[in-house]
């Protein structure tokens, strides 16, 4: 939980009082083009401070309710091929065409963070490498991207005003800040639940955390979303908490502890995998590309036998490599 001193408490009720006078000095105008949002009451205020979970996030959303609160925020605006101009009859109002800005530039920053990551990083299982990157696998961290790509893609222009508020909410949580701190813990409460329903011996469970309680927070959570048998643990803890931690599911009980087994001989290779080849990774990926260019030019290069092509001498050049 963040720190919710009395400087940040009297902004927040600042932000919130000016909101809700102007919103009360539209609806005594009468004015029928303008947007015009609900109040924010005891309630609302109550899930604004509850929906996140930095400072950070909250001065976020308090710059919202101000783009509101300043002169034209209700005004509406329209696309032009010279830009945009106030409107009478717009669909997105100047407020949330602000917020909307702001949004699309952190989800940037977002995607051209993980973009090496997803297209030149490969998962792992059990330390392991796959031979495939997250893309070529199209596995669920490529999609969960996508996802995101496509929002980023999203104009709010073409949409209704219930499509517009419904992409706001996606573009909310999609950039919202991240705490690490405490999930490495958290991951190992599930982990002993799940030892404990499967009925994992004391010594070999505590071998394994006192492994994972090595690594500081931004290594487990770095290691996490790589390592497949990790990402297992959370499955299985689901639906052991489904039937109650005391009644193991007897489909996955056999899996579950042979996973144990599997993570007991092999976490020193799990938490040792170097997680900094992307950028070796990407370098070969752009010398297999050169290196098919140059020997088939005018092969379109959006082909699936390019795409072969490459693939397979990017794993040539890997092999090398690691020789």
């Amino acid at each position: 939980m963040y720190r919710y001193d009395k400087k940040l408490r009297l902004e927040v009720n600042k932000t919130i009082r000016n909101y809700n006078a102007k919103i009360t000095r539209l609806g005594k105008a009468g004015k029928d083009n303008v947007y015009i949002p609900k109040k924010i009451g005891r309630d609302a205020k109550k899930e604004l401070l509850t929906s996140v979970s930095t400072r950070k996030d909250l001065r976020k959303r308090l710059r919202d309710l101000k783009y509101y609160t300043e002169k034209g925020g209700e005004k509406y605006i329209e696309r032009h091929e010279k830009g945009y101009k106030i409107s009478e009859q717009g669909k997105v109002p100047l407020s949330i065409y602000k917020s909307y800005k702001n949004y699309r530039r952190s989800l940037a920053f977002k995607l051209k963070k993980d973009y090496d990551r997803i297209y030149y990083g490969e998962s792992t299982y059990l330390g392991k490498k796959n031979i495939l990157t997250h893309a070529q696998a199209l596995d669920e961290q490529y999609y969960q991207y996508k996802t995101l790509l496509d929002l980023y893609e999203t104009n709010i222009f073409n949409l209704s005003p219930k499509q517009i508020d419904k992409v706001m909410r996606h573009y909310k949580s999609a950039t919202k800040s991240r705490d690490k701190g405490g999930f490495r813990e958290a991951f190992i409460e599930m982990l002993v639940d799940t030892a404990y329903v499967n009925g994992v011996p004391h010594e070999k469970l505590h071998f394994i955390i006192e492994k994972l309680r090595s690594l500081t927070e931004d290594e487990f959570y770095n290691i996490f979303k790589q390592e497949k048998s990790l990402q297992a643990i959370i499955s299985y803890y689901a639906t052991t908490n489904r039937f109650g931690v005391d009644v193991s599911y007897e489909m996955t009980h056999s899996q579950a502890s042979a996973l144990f087994d599997e993570l007991i001989s092999n976490i020193e290779d799990i938490i040792d995998v170097d997680y900094k080849e992307i950028e070796s990774n990407k370098r070969l990926e752009e010398d297999a590309i050169k290196f098919v260019r140059q020997k088939y030019p005018d092969m379109d290069i959006n082909s699936r036998m390019f795409k072969t092509l490459v693939f397979n001498k990017r794993n040539q050049l890997r092999n090398e490599r690691n020789k």
